[in-house]
């Protein structure tokens, strides 16, 4: 709630810090897509919280699934948009992350939860959890931080500079999720109990297990994209006024960003272990 208070008085001096090259109708454009879309941060949330207790309930099909109804509804929503206004996308997106977060939260009221309205500020496990959020938060979001640097620089490099670092950093995300999600998800639960248990030895065989699972699988992986960079980009992007330029551009940053493929995957490994 604090941070959508301070994002929606503050948005355009926000925009500017991170995308100091926009400027008149573009900032402008900025400035009402960042509001709209801010009240998505209440929904992200929950979908963390649902998808970890699901996949405690060892229910993986579900969360892995949530992203194939939102790109249905941001897929209507740019047709929607070309036809009627450009408008319609932040809703799009805002729409796409409400209907991840109805479809854990059907199968997770199916599997026992239950919400009550109620903050015990004498629970041991609630102190424990805020002095382990701020590491949590540091090693989580240091790869977002990075992304935002990138884009305050491609903001005043050139023009669709922060288009090409997205449809880029979309393609790389894609196999980081793929990998990410099908292996965290099956080893989170196996992982949680044998913290839960005291069972450390146990944790840090699977641990590694994990990490040995992850590399062979995002080496290859990583010199793939780096090897076939331009052709992905075309196959997938090169069409209407996707011209040379963008796909140059694409190509390049995606060369760039596969060679963090690897950590961004053992990143959030190890977020989860910790």
């Amino acid at each position: 709630s604090a941070i959508l208070l301070l994002g929606s008085i503050f948005t355009e001096p926000i925009i500017q810090m991170f995308a100091s090259g926009f400027q008149g109708k573009t900032l402008a454009m900025a400035v009402t897509f960042t509001r709209i879309t801010l009240i998505s941060i209440y929904f992200h949330g929950m979908i963390f919280i649902l998808t970890a207790y699901l996949q405690l309930k060892s229910v993986y099909i579900i969360p892995a699934i949530i992203g194939i109804p939102a790109n249905i509804i941001i897929m209507l929503s740019i047709a929607i948009s070309s036809k009627v206004n450009v408008f319609v996308l932040p809703f799009g997106i805002l729409f796409s992350v409400i209907s991840q977060f109805l479809l854990l939260l059907a199968f997770a009221v199916k599997h026992g939860y239950r919400y009550s309205l109620k903050l015990d500020l004498k629970n041991p496990y609630l102190k424990r959890l805020l002095v382990i959020t701020f590491p949590s938060m540091i090693g989580a979001g240091i790869a977002q931080l990075n992304t935002i640097v990138d884009r305050t620089i491609a903001s005043r490099v050139s023009v669709g500079g922060i288009s090409s670092l997205n449809y880029a950093d979309t393609l790389n995300l894609f196999a980081v999720g793929i990998i990410t999600t099908s292996i965290t998800g099956v080893l989170y639960p196996k992982l949680s109990t044998m913290a839960a248990n005291k069972c450390m030895e146990d944790l840090k065989k699977i641990l590694f297990k994990g990490i040995r699972i992850i590399l062979l699988l995002t080496i290859p992986a990583t010199f793939a994209y780096m090897a076939f960079s331009e052709e992905l980009v075309i196959i997938l992007y090169a069409r209407g006024n996707f011209d040379e330029l963008a796909v140059s551009m694409t190509s390049q940053a995606l060369f760039f960003y596969s060679v963090g493929m690897g950590w961004y995957c053992l990143q959030g490994m190890l977020c989860r272990v910790f």
